[in-house]
């Protein structure tokens, strides 16, 4: 039996980790554990793949181009006249409701390729003297990218 170190609420009572995570003991339920992802993305690393399967690539495509990084809010019931119903047209909007309705759906940028291609326009644009803001949202790319790709081209690396 592991015991843990430390007081809880109530004190007194003896909590090992088999109470716990029976949720007993000091009557508060502990939240659930998740698995830590070792990679740089965590859980989101696979979206672009994620919602290529569910919608198609092309589609895929035509939403990162529109929301690419941002967050967006799904109903759980898709209406015709929604932005993504637009972009993408109804039938594939509404399998992205059934699959994320009533959360937020954060949109990836897109697939390293896609990304690349981003980049490389922003530092066309960049030598062309654009401000980040301009470029940022000329390219679907965020201002700290922006920066970092322009500290990159003064040192030259």
């Amino acid at each position: 039996m592991n015991k843990i170190d430390g007081d809880f609420v109530g004190g007194g009572d003896q909590i090992t980790v088999e109470t716990l995570q029976r949720g007993g003991g000091s009557g508060l339920t502990p939240p659930p554990v998740r698995a830590k992802s070792t990679k740089r993305n965590g859980p989101h690393r696979n979206r672009f793949d994620e919602l290529s399967r569910l919608i198609g690539t092309p589609a895929a495509h035509k939403l990162v181009e529109r929301y690419g990084g941002r967050r967006l809010n799904i109903p759980s019931a898709m209406p015709p006249r929604h932005g993504l119903a637009q972009t993408i047209g109804l039938a594939k909007a509404r399998l992205i409701a059934r699959a994320y309705g009533g959360t937020w759906l954060v949109v990836p940028i897109g697939p390293a390729t896609f990304q690349k291609k981003k980049q490389d326009r922003a530092q066309l644009l960049l030598a062309d003297g654009k401000t980040i803001k301009d470029v940022a949202r000329l390219t679907g790319l965020s201002e700290r990218t922006i920066q970092r790709l322009r500290a990159k081209m003064k040192t030259g690396d």
